[in-house]
């Protein structure tokens, strides 16, 4: 017996040491092909539109590295993972129990990630994430990560295509939840991937262009991908909204004389005579402006209506300004009701804030300006002085009372949520020219906090 035993030990023994030296070779032969630069990736090279959920992921992680207190990315993190998998997680390669079941665990381990890497950076010698033909195929909380922390990242090549998770296929997964992933989410993660990339843009198909959806699909593939789509529903102001925010202050549709006239006289074209009507919103991702030129210009000839069927930005800025303006559900309210004043003083303001926060370096997102800004926004009144508030308390010195803009920060416990809520869910926030503004609730609640009065119309 004690022979038996000894002859199935060194059996063992040999499988193992055969095993490690196979898996030796492979990453010597590895090396042979690729040299050790091959293996570090810039994180932003690594993240792409069939890996959407990296997004939820870095979402939670920049949160969580800026000790933000929302609750939002949380939630973000935590929904997509209930659609993907219910809190359940096989590992790679995949393995007969599962390495992490429930959210708190999930949670847990992407913490103790995140502070590792912050600390230390990525650490090779514990792992390497591995890369397909198309992109990631396993480590999307490694990459966010790094994404977040903006550290490099190593990994090997495989010859796989990759993991296919794209936003379509969060919206369409329903094993786990029957509504699939709440387009809340999917919006927030769109701008999140707009603000990382640099190569998106925003293509807008109006209803003017009937049916043929297939078809300019295969054209936007053709040249580029489609990361993500919606639609939105606009009416009475917001066709003329649209238009304006569509072609910028700078365009000859945005000429005020006679009451915008181009630009009404555009959107009745672009809906076909109609007082209301969907667009559908597409976020491409392209390696070049000539690629997405040349796809705008297939498209309008399938269409054969001149420049009305589509529009597709060219520039950077204006992705992120389109898409602060669709992805977000407050952002679109706010399209169909402002009044487009554009006042004087508050624009002059809304300048000078974005000169401070350029000179000193301070990061917009992370600012909401409060007080009468959404009254001025929605173009019922204009005003003398702007407040804001910040989720980093030292940016209040480059603001108090200079330039008529101070911070609101001794009010907090008036307002219904707290001031990193305000700030980043987008719940409680909506767009105007690239700032956050509080929604009018959230500014009506305060005031009655305050007992002051508050009026909108």
């Amino acid at each position: 017996m004690k022979r038996f035993l000894n002859f199935h030990k060194n059996k063992i023994a040999l499988f193992l040491a055969l095993t490690f030296i196979i898996n030796l070779t492979a990453q010597v032969s590895l090396k042979e092909q690729n040299s050790f630069n091959d293996r570090v990736f810039t994180p932003i090279d690594l993240l792409n539109y069939r890996r959407f959920d990296v997004i939820a992921k870095y979402i939670y992680a920049k949160a969580y590295l800026q000790n933000c207190t929302s609750t939002w990315p949380t939630e973000i993190y935590k929904e997509h993972l209930r659609v993907w998998g219910n809190f359940i997680e096989r590992g790679f390669p995949p393995k007969k129990f599962p390495e992490k079941i429930g959210f708190q665990e999930h949670l847990n381990s992407f913490n103790t990630l995140l502070n590792d890497i912050k600390s230390h950076g990525f650490n090779s010698q514990k792992s390497l994430v591995p890369v397909g033909t198309k992109g990631l195929y396993n480590g999307a909380h490694r990459l966010a990560a790094c994404l977040a922390c903006n550290t490099l990242i190593m990994g090997y090549l495989v010859n796989h295509t990759g993991v296919y998770a794209t936003a379509e296929f969060f919206r369409n997964k329903k094993n786990y939840v029957k509504t699939g992933l709440a387009e809340k989410y999917l919006d927030a993660m769109a701008l999140a991937y707009c603000a990382l990339k640099k190569n998106t843009y925003i293509a807008i198909l109006f209803p003017c262009a009937k049916n043929k959806r297939i078809e300019v699909k295969k054209i936007f593939n053709s040249y580029g991908h489609i990361v993500y789509q919606k639609n939105i529903f606009c009416h009475d102001r917001g066709l003329l909204n649209l238009i304006l925010i569509t072609y910028g202050e700078n365009h000859w549709l945005s000429n005020k004389k006679n009451n915008f006239e181009r630009a009404r006289k555009n959107s009745q074209i672009r809906f076909c005579k109609k007082t209301s009507g969907y667009v559908n919103i597409y976020l491409l991702e392209s390696d070049s402006l000539e690629n997405i030129k040349t796809c705008k210009d297939k498209i309008r000839s399938l269409f054969d209506i001149g420049t009305y069927s589509i529009h597709i930005n060219d520039t950077y800025q204006e992705t992120l300004t389109l898409a602060q303006a669709f992805f977000a559900h407050t952002s679109v309210i706010f399209l169909n009701n402002t009044h487009n004043k554009n006042f004087l003083n508050f624009n002059k303001l809304i300048s000078q804030l974005k000169t401070v926060c350029d000179y000193y370096k301070l990061d917009t997102n992370s600012i909401c300006l409060v007080g009468n800004a959404p009254l001025c926004a929605y173009g019922l009144r204009d005003c003398n002085d702007l407040y804001i508030i910040c989720h980093d308390e030292k940016y209040y010195k480059y603001f108090s009372g200079k330039n008529k803009i101070s911070g609101h920060q001794k009010y907090k416990k008036y307002y219904p949520v707290s001031i990193d809520e305000i700030i980043y869910n987008p719940k409680y926030h909506f767009y105007y020219k690239n700032i956050k503004i509080a929604t009018p609730e959230v500014i009506m609640q305060m005031k009655h906090r305050r007992k002051e009065k508050y009026v909108i119309n």
